[in-house]
């Protein structure tokens, strides 16, 4: 049993300055906790927020160099502005931000590079939450489990049962709607429940991402990526297409610095 609201006493409605009964926050709180886990944030990041992704510490509350404070800043800044955006974003104007040295730059797709422990997962559930608070809706998923589904949708044809059908075809809905879209742990080498898997991007699944990101670059949607890998290792990696590198190519890009491990044992989240 949870603990009790002190503020309504369990009753989860309060009166305003009218006497009017209102729900209270614990509602409101309950019924968002709700709509973050249908929609596939984390639990451990149920309470997260962005000015919890300190500037000036690292994962283990040291003071960090001025370097990577700086970089933190403007992955801050970056994601802040991105976050204000979202909603011309839905409405078809791509998120602009100034890069020093390339000045103003545009694109629909937020690229969020660093290892782990760097805070990517956080800044993303950061952004679907706000996204909804926005009423915008957003879906969070692991790179793993779309290949996951695409995998296994073409790796046996004869065993295609409704439950298989139906499972391809929600993540193909999923990714090519027009909707937030955040992808996290996006890696050619990933995890699924702590094992590494085997490697699942054949040419059907390859060319099956390409179609489905082909939708969804054609409908303007808002994309975020948060990847261990680097820029580099992305565009030469030859197991994407070229529908999905363009996009990488056209994304701004952030680099979040890795600073320390850390010691909460976090949840792994469940991959199908």
């Amino acid at each position: 049993m949870g603990e009790i609201c002190k503020i309504c006493n369990g009753t989860k409605m309060i009166l305003n300055k009218e006497n009017i009964p209102i729900p209270c926050e614990c509602l409101k709180k309950a019924r968002l906790e709700s709509i973050y886990k249908q929609i596939g944030i984390p639990i451990r990041f149920m309470g997260s927020n962005l000015e919890d992704y300190l500037l000036k510490q690292d994962a283990h509350g040291k003071d960090i160099d001025p370097i990577s404070e700086s970089k933190k800043t403007v992955a801050r800044s970056v994601v802040k502005k991105f976050i204000d955006s979202l909603p011309n974003m839905i409405d078809g104007e791509p998120f602009s931000f100034e890069i020093e040295g390339k000045g103003e730059v545009k694109s629909f797709t937020l690229l969020m590079m660093g290892q782990e422990h760097s805070g990517k997962s956080m800044l993303s559930a950061c952004i679907a939450k706000e996204a909804i608070k926005k009423n915008i809706l957003s879906f969070y998923l692991e790179w793993a489990e779309i290949i996951n589904l695409c995998y296994d949708y073409y790796s046996d044809a004869s065993s295609r049962n409704k439950t298989k059908i139906e499972k391809y075809e929600k993540i193909i809905s999923i990714v090519e709607s027009d909707k937030l879209l955040i992808i996290d742990n996006f890696s050619s080498v990933y995890e699924n429940n702590n094992k590494f898997e085997e490697d699942k991007i054949t040419s059907n699944v390859r060319r099956q991402i390409d179609a489905m990101f082909s939708e969804r670059s054609k409908k303007a949607a808002p994309t975020v990526i948060a990847t261990n890998q680097s820029l580099k290792e992305l565009i030469s990696d030859n197991k994407y297409g070229p529908v999905f590198l363009s996009i990488i190519e056209d994304s701004i890009k952030i680099d979040l610095p890795t600073l320390g491990k850390s010691f909460n044992n976090f949840d792994i989240k469940k991959v199908n």
